[in-house]
């Protein structure tokens, strides 16, 4: 594909991100991953079509991998055990 298929792609998905999707974040590991393949045909590394795929899969699962984990702990979505209130603290029901 080439380096602006690449970037088209990487806006697509970034844009989806941020207009259809409720803050989970993954489309933007796959958006910044196309952009890093866009990039780097840009910066004149012609590879094959597989390997630009190759790499696009796998700078999508390491960076998910790597960051996914921090940045919904950090903003606070996904359920993590024994996470309760804000406060902390687990909710009381009418039994006490």
């Amino acid at each position: 594909m080439p380096w602006w298929g690449w970037i088209s792609v990487a806006a697509l998905l970034l844009t989806a991100e941020l207009a259809c999707v409720d803050a989970e974040f993954y489309l933007v590991f796959l958006g910044v991953a196309a952009l890093i393949v866009g990039l780097a045909g840009i910066a004149g590394a012609e590879s094959p079509g597989w390997l630009q795929w190759l790499a696009f899969a796998a700078l999508s699962v390491a960076s998910m991998l790597a960051l996914a984990t921090r940045i919904v702990g950090d903003t606070g979505n996904g359920a993590s055990p024994g996470r309760g209130t804000p406060s902390g603290t687990r909710p009381s029901g009418p039994n006490g």
